[in-house]
């Protein structure tokens, strides 16, 4: 039986979720922007 070099795997798999995660993070900063925005028109509200 051949053993693979863990280390190998994953520089591979980081490699392929870069793009995955980058826009994973751009998803969330794009949702808090909006949350936020959500906040501050809810908070000038006059009641």
């Amino acid at each position: 039986m051949a053993q693979s070099t863990p280390g190998c795997y994953a520089v591979t798999m980081r490699l392929t979720l870069d793009p995955f995660r980058l826009l994973l993070i751009s998803l969330a900063g794009c949702l808090n922007q909006y949350q936020r925005d959500v906040i501050d028109f809810l908070t000038m509200e006059p009641l």
